[in-house]
């Protein structure tokens, strides 16, 4: 019977290749600095009406509590965002479980990963066509 061995399989790759997300509310000094966005989606920037023939996501977030981001990907429609705001760290609502710290940048929301001692942040562009953006200090 297969079954046995699906989930055999299964807990091996939770163990060893996934990340987790950061269940310790993170420090200002791990969440302060500029994270950028080294790839989108291909398939997301098709669509982009007017798309730039050169973009640059990144994430300025600010100790007074301010972010400022460029080329962000946002959805519906399919665009690169520049903005300014205030941002929120917080543990996210259900229904994902307490320890799940995330940033809250003008409504969207950014999960805070960490895979071994790597912390950097992931954006679900839209989770139904598997798009998302991860970004680094």
């Amino acid at each position: 019977m297969k079954i046995p061995q699906l989930y055999t399989f299964a807990a091996i790759l939770a163990m060893v290749g996934c990340d987790n997300p950061v269940t310790v509310k993170p420090s200002s000094a791990e969440i302060v600095g500029t994270w950028s966005c080294s790839e989108l989606p291909s398939s997301f920037v098709a669509e982009i009406v007017h798309a730039p023939s050169s973009y640059s996501p990144c994430i300025e977030i600010r100790a007074d509590g301010t972010f400022t981001t460029r080329d962000f990907p946002l959805r519906d429609p399919a665009r690169l965002w520049t903005a300014n705001g205030t941002w929120e760290l917080t543990d996210y609502p259900t229904p994902s479980p307490k320890g799940n710290w995330m940033l809250n940048i003008g409504g969207e929301w950014i999960s805070i990963r960490s895979n071994g001692s790597d912390t950097y942040l992931r954006y679900w562009i839209d989770p139904v066509a598997n798009w998302k953006a991860e970004f680094t200090k």
